[in-house]
């Protein structure tokens, strides 16, 4: 039973799964290179708290309009598909941006 730890233990040299297209993937390139456990974490987590003020600060209108402005459409684009006016979206984009700023601007006590 003393060596059940080191039996059960994940090889950082040996594939975790093979994926078709890219090969093998290893654990050493699941994180970013010299990104601790602890670093990994704190982006998780501070990634969930960014979603759940998006979720709950942002209209269904501005998280569609921010959603495809981050996939790289055009005002004229994003509007073209949501029904509205460019600058019905670059209104949306703006109030965006000052919800997510206030909001960032209280996570971190300024």
């Amino acid at each position: 039973m003393k060596h059940e730890v080191l039996s059960a233990a994940v090889s950082l040299d040996r594939p975790i799964f093979r994926e078709e297209q890219d090969g093998e993937c290893f654990v050493g390139r699941v994180t970013a290179a010299g990104e601790s456990p602890e670093e990994v974490l704190m982006r998780r987590e501070s990634a969930a708290v960014m979603d759940e003020a998006v979720q709950s600060l942002l209209s269904p209108f501005e998280r569609t309009v921010v959603g495809l402005y981050l996939r790289q459409l055009t005002y004229r684009e994003i509007a073209a598909l949501c029904g509205r006016r460019p600058k019905a979206v670059d209104n949306a984009l703006q109030r965006v941006k000052r919800k997510l700023g206030r909001a960032y601007q209280a996570a971190a006590g300024w």
